[in-house]
């Protein structure tokens, strides 16, 4: 397994993985944080470590590689993630628990409360969704107390219904993208939706109530 990485203050950020072989092994992690290389396509477990540092960022395209990926799970390390939704068999987002930054409820990926994706203390009532996996399912109701979604967090997943609670203020550009079974949702009346340049993949009409 090969990582493209770049270099950050306080560690690496993973920008892509790719098997030079071609057989499609991903790798996991064993207790002491040292990667271990298997043969399953299924589960990835992002490296803790990199060349004897933290792996602290995930880069939105690092899994573009792995199509047949059905589990993620993100170590304790990981401070930021871009996320960017191309990935047609997931159906769970596992994070570490001591993870001070990000969590996993039910197999969706959201911020600890107080907290940006970039690992950012925002306010003590803040918490993002960062991403729905494409096979969770096509119904969805967003955890209270949510307020913001963030860029790309159902991206290509087959959502029909989605209850958006009161306390979303914040909508991130192409959240919805290529959601076309999810014609229109209902949102806050001040939630703020990010504008972006039109696209004919954007199905979603937002209704404020």
């Amino acid at each position: 397994m090969n990582f493209r990485t770049k270099k950050r203050n306080n560690g690496y950020a993973l920008t892509g993985l790719f098997d030079k072989d071609q057989k499609g092994v991903f790798c996991e992690l064993d207790h002491y944080g040292h990667i271990n290389f298997v043969t399953s396509k299924v589960c990835f477990a992002v490296p803790a470590f990199y060349e004897g540092e933290n792996v602290v960022e995930l880069s939105g395209h690092i899994f573009e590689e792995c199509s047949d990926m059905e589990i993620i799970i993100i170590p304790k390390t990981v401070k930021t993630i871009h996320w960017n939704g191309i990935h047609p068999h997931l159906n769970q987002i596992i994070v570490d628990d001591e993870n001070p930054y990000f969590q996993s409820i039910d197999g969706v990926l959201y911020t600890k409360k107080g907290y940006n994706r970039d690992g950012k203390h925002v306010a003590n009532n803040w918490r993002e969704l960062v991403a729905y996996p494409t096979q969770k399912g096509d119904s969805y109701r967003i955890i209270e107390g949510t307020t913001k979604l963030c860029y790309a967090c159902f991206k290509y997943t087959s959502i029909s219904t989605l209850f958006v609670p009161k306390s979303v203020k914040e909508i991130e550009f192409n959240a919805f993208y290529e959601c076309r079974n999810l014609n229109v949702l209902r949102i806050p009346k001040d939630c703020e939706v990010k504008k972006g340049k039109k696209s004919s993949h954007y199905y979603t009409e937002f209704v404020k109530d």
